[in-house]
């Protein structure tokens, strides 16, 4: 079984400062796991020092995820708050992801499409791990199967199978 840890994968977009903030708001309240933040590599200088000096403010379980692929990040978490296509390929790693939505200027953002993957905020997110953790609100990866392949092959099972490793299923 996985660790209970939430990993954050935010962009340069314009509201950055702020879904660093609602990230902190989440990684503060579940203070007791680790809460990775994983920035999208290729950034210009002046977006890098602007994460460096918002992680200097960061809650003491925030670990600022450093390994070039995201993907072995998804194979250790359980919660994903993602915006990018990040999104489908965490639900597609079996993670309870939720699609961080605070840009309303932003006219199409597809996701929308799927309310209960779409959240406004930290607050939100806090809710939603909370009721799925006390079996309130199970997190129905089917309910997306429209957006992705769910049903298919376990994909950690065919990574595991594409390094040499085997399968946990089998």
């Amino acid at each position: 079984s996985r660790p209970q840890d939430i990993g954050f994968f935010p962009i340069v977009i314009k509201s950055f400062d702020q879904t660093m903030e609602e990230a902190f708001k989440v990684a503060t309240h579940f203070s007791d796991r680790k809460f990775y933040i994983k920035m999208k590599g290729g950034r210009s200088e002046q977006y890098n020092q602007r994460f460096r000096s918002l992680m200097r403010e960061a809650p003491s379980n925030v670990i600022a995820y450093t390994h070039p692929d995201p993907y072995e990040l998804l194979l250790n978490i359980s919660y994903g708050i993602c915006f990018t296509t990040l999104v489908a390929e965490a639900l597609q790693f079996k993670v309870k992801t939720f699609n961080l939505d605070m840009d309303a200027t932003l006219e199409h953002q597809y996701y929308r499409n799927f309310s209960e993957l779409t959240v406004p905020d930290g607050d939100t997110i806090i809710k939603r791990i909370e009721a799925i953790e006390s079996g309130q609100e199970p997190y129905n990866f089917e309910r997306y199967s429209g957006l992705i392949a769910i049903d298919g092959p376990d994909i950690i099972d065919v990574i595991r199978k594409d390094i040499g490793l085997k399968a946990e299923s089998c």
